[in-house]
């Protein structure tokens, strides 16, 4: 839906354009488009910055819900075992514990 009022206004915008470099335009219609194109530039200008950062929250989950959970299992796994046990023992210290089980059936567990 969005791309066919993009289109509309972008016809829209071509044929007043047109209209305006051919001088055909009435000067209150002139006038009267600028203030509205003027009052849109201002509004978007003048948004506060909790709507911007809303807007950028809304698109960023947006976008994290688009996304695959898992991206490169394989390559992550392999680089995972790649890192030095004495790493871990390092970071970790007397909590030191590197272990995991397999549940096949959610029953079993």
């Amino acid at each position: 839906m969005d791309s066919i009022v993009q289109v509309l206004y972008d016809a829209a915008a071509r044929l007043m354009l047109a209209l305006l470099d051919r001088n055909l335009l009435p000067d209150a219609v002139v006038r009267c488009i600028t203030q509205l194109l003027l009052a849109s530039r201002l509004r978007s200008a003048y948004r506060s910055l909790a709507d911007i950062r809303l807007s950028d929250l809304l698109h960023f989950v947006h976008s994290l819900r688009e996304m695959a959970i898992a991206i490169d299992t394989e390559k992550a796994k392999s680089q995972h075992y790649e890192v030095p046990t004495a790493f871990f023992k390092l970071v970790l210290g007397k909590h030191f514990k590197y272990s995991q089980i397999l549940h096949p059936f959610q029953s079993d567990v």
